[in-house]
């Protein structure tokens, strides 16, 4: 975990939870990555397929292309609008907004979803990066290794691009989706047992 991360663990005979603060930003203003135990997807976790997202842009017939603080007031107006979102943060000088909602695994845990909306430059469009992240890490023993989902990470993020129209700059790599559904897989076989016998949701319940 990262060290500038405030984290804490609890554990009994059967589970251990981690739970972290998001990452703050970088000395360079931009957001974090996402550690190897976290259900998480960031634009900033090039080096784990099963975890990175590109970054959004507008259209480019769209105003927003060109128009920064405006990409920036849409990006919040469809927050506010997503089912299950609260905005716990805005900042309008530096473009960036958090917002928090309920996890999916575990169900009473917390996701914490980050934006920072990056000006146009050169001709270029206004890009969009973002992390979205469970702040609980939780692992189930016989497990050797947390349970991740970035299933229900992915399929809210796109649920608030599609309301947007905005496009991804790049395709995701073939093997994410992959990724994505052996983690719920992994999810389903075992969280729901060692929670007693709760029922973890199916991806279309999310």
């Amino acid at each position: 975990v990262d060290a500038a991360r405030r984290c804490s663990t609890s554990s009994n005979p059967s589970i251990t939870v981690t739970v972290c603060e998001p990452p703050p930003l970088s000395t360079d203003g931009s957001l974090g990555g996402c550690g190897a135990g976290e259900s998480c997807i960031a634009t900033a976790a090039v080096k784990s397929p099963s975890k990175y997202s590109p970054p959004w842009t507008p259209p480019s017939f769209s105003p927003e292309s060109s128009d920064e603080k405006r990409a920036f007031r849409a990006l919040v107006g469809a927050l506010e609008e997503q089912a299950g979102l609260t905005i716990d943060a805005r900042d309008v000088d530096r473009l960036y907004v958090r917002a928090t909602g309920r996890s999916a695994v575990p169900p009473d845990g917390t996701d914490d979803l980050e934006f920072l909306v990056r000006p146009s430059s050169g001709g270029d469009r206004v890009t969009i990066t973002f992390r979205s992240g469970t702040r609980q890490s939780v692992m189930v023993y016989p497990i050797t290794q947390p349970l991740v989902d970035e299933a229900s990470h992915y399929k809210r993020l796109s649920e608030i691009r599609r309301r947007l129209g905005w496009e991804e700059m790049s395709k995701l790599p073939s093997d994410v989706e992959l990724e994505q559904g052996e983690g719920v897989r992994q999810v389903r076989n075992f969280l729901g047992l060692n929670f007693g016998g709760m029922r973890v949701p199916d991806e279309d319940d999310y």
